[in-house]
Parts: structure tokens; C-alpha cells; sequence
């Protein structure tokens, strides 16, 4: 067979092997940031409607205990992932402005929820250390692990208390933001949405489901 060999056009060049305009370079970029921005407010929503659902089926009056704190930790964190990358496919200051609004309120949500999973943690661990050092007698452990369990249960109901707090805070907000993007997409771009929404929460009640074993098999 004769010809010239096929050449595999790249990123920033046109069939020549030149460099592209910078309009078409612009454009390509532009056609990215529409394929991969519903996905990605579609994996941040998801996140932040489990989180709520988590956090919500525990509300009993009691602290959130700490399998469900990690879990809804790493779901917040999840959308604060998802937030930060959207506000970096934004040129529109208005849009970048209110895409970080709604990132900083997802953080605090995170960070609170980081706080009490890493509390947890660290109690247990500490409760480990009371186990295996050789300080103290029986006694004197006893009494050391009945303050720290009074101090650490203190402290899990401020945490969670603070959470629920901010949870009210923000709730409405966070949805306003979320309804003012979602609202705007093009039938296409809500189906790339819906579709990794979906996945996403399907995951995220695989995580629940392993929590709730946990919680019965103790």
C-alpha cells in the first residue's frame, strides 16, 4: 500500500501538524469543559445529598457516631474535590464567585465532618495506648479511661452539635447554587448529570449499607 503513513493529529495543532489557532485551541478547551462539567456537578451533588441522608438518619438527639461521621467526611470531601475543579473551568467572575461561595460552605461542612471522624480516632487510639502501656494500675486506668470517655463523649456532642448548626446554616444555600447551575444545562449535558449523579450515589449507598452491617454487628 502507498500513501503517506496516518499522523495522529495533537492537542494545539491543526491537520498539518502546525500549531492551531488560538481561537480553535480555545474552542477545543471550551468543548471539554462542556463535556466534563455535569459530570463532575453531577458527582458533587450526589455527595452532598448523601452526606445530608447520612447525617440526617442519625439525628436522634444523641452525637453522630463515628462510622457515620467518616462516612459523611468522605463525602463532603468528595464535593469539595468536585467544587474546586468546576470553579476552574469558569472565566465568568460572577460564576466563579458564586461557585466559591457555595465551595466555602461545602468546606466548612467537610472540615467539621474531618474534625469529628479524626476525634473518633484519636479516641480510639488512645484507648488502645490505655491497654497496652504498662502506666498505672487497674485502678488508676480505670479512672483515667472513665474522664477520657466523659471528656471525648463531651466533645463528640459539641462537634456534632456545631455540624447540625451549620447544616441548617447552609442548606438552603448550597441548594440555591446547585439549582442556579443545574438549571441552565442543555438536555444533553443534564442526561451526562443524571447519569453520573446516579453512579455516584449508588456508591455512596454501597458505603451506607456497609455502615449499618457495622452498626447491627456490634
Amino acid at each position: 500500500m502507498t500513501g503517506q503513513p496516518h499522523q495522529i493529529q495533537l492537542s494545539g495543532q491543526d491537520r498539518n501538524g502546525e500549531p492551531a489557532p488560538v481561537y480553535a485551541r480555545k474552542r477545543h478547551a471550551g468543548h471539554l469543559v462542556r463535556i466534563n462539567l455535569p459530570p463532575l456537578m453531577g458527582q458533587r451533588d450526589a455527595a452532598l445529598d448523601q452526606a445530608e441522608k447520612t447525617l440526617a438518619d442519625c439525628e436522634n438527639g444523641q452525637p453522630i457516631d463515628a462510622a457515620t461521621a467518616a462516612a459523611a467526611a468522605r463525602m463532603y470531601a468528595d464535593a469539595e474535590k468536585a467544587c474546586t475543579k468546576i470553579i476552574g473551568m469558569f472565566n465568568n467572575p460572577d460564576t466563579i464567585s458564586r461557585e466559591s461561595r457555595l465551595l466555602n460552605n461545602v468546606r466548612i461542612l467537610s472540615e467539621l465532618t474531618s474534625a469529628l471522624a479524626d476525634f473518633y480516632r484519636l479516641r480510639c487510639h488512645m484507648s488502645i495506648a490505655v491497654n497496652g502501656d504498662a502506666a498505672g494500675d487497674e485502678e488508676t486506668n480505670r479512672i483515667y479511661v472513665d474522664t477520657l470517655d466523659k471528656r471525648m463523649l463531651h466533645i463528640a456532642a459539641e462537634l456534632s452539635a456545631q455540624l447540625g448548626d451549620a447544616r441548617n446554616r447552609y442548606r438552603q444555600r448550597i441548594a440555591r447554587y446547585r439549582d442556579y447551575a443545574v438549571k441552565n444545562l442543555s438536555p444533553e449535558n443534564a442526561g451526562r448529570y443524571r447519569s453520573a449523579y446516579d453512579a455516584a450515589v449508588a456508591g455512596y449507598i454501597g458505603m451506607s449499607a456497609n455502615i449499618c452491617q457495622q452498626k447491627t454487628s456490634k
